[in-house]
């Protein structure tokens, strides 16, 4: 694995807070992206990034290149998550939506749990990123048949 994840435990802690790193600056640009493209094509764009620097990362030749993906990852992964629950709030009718929150966040739940769980059955890091990159290449789909929030 290059001594990426298994060399030094200062490396693993430091690749995992770069994905913090992006995440924060997602966070800081999301509003910008969706009022200039819209909460879909933001959620859309952000899924995108997200997956083709996690699939990128499958190949990452070296700890510092490694930083550079986990930031796009961060970047990408937040603006989607974030453009997918303000979408999916804006959508639902005003007296569901409490309903609505609780439900996102025990199905978010569940998908951290599939990711742990690909990352147990995996034991590869390399063959983890390939397969959380193709998942969600697939996320998009349903992202790109909603319609659009008003």
């Amino acid at each position: 694995d290059g001594g990426l994840y298994c060399d030094a435990e200062a490396k693993f802690t430091t690749i995992s807070s770069f994905f913090f790193i992006g995440a924060t600056l997602g966070l800081l640009v999301c509003t910008a992206v969706f009022d200039r493209f819209g909460r879909r094509n933001g959620a859309i764009a952000g899924n995108l990034i997200g997956a083709t620097a996690t699939l990128i990362g499958t190949w990452a030749p070296s700890f510092e290149v490694m930083l550079v993906i986990r930031i796009f990852q961060g970047v990408g992964m937040f603006i989607n998550l974030t453009g997918i629950y303000v979408w999916s709030v804006e959508l639902t009718p005003t007296h569901l939506r409490s309903f609505a929150n609780g439900s996102i966040m025990n199905i978010w739940s569940v998908g951290y749990m599939c990711i742990t769980l690909c990352g147990y059955l995996i034991p590869t890091w390399n063959y983890i990123f390939l397969t959380v990159g193709i998942i969600n290449y697939i996320l998009t789909i349903p992202l790109l048949i909603y319609p659009i929030s008003p």
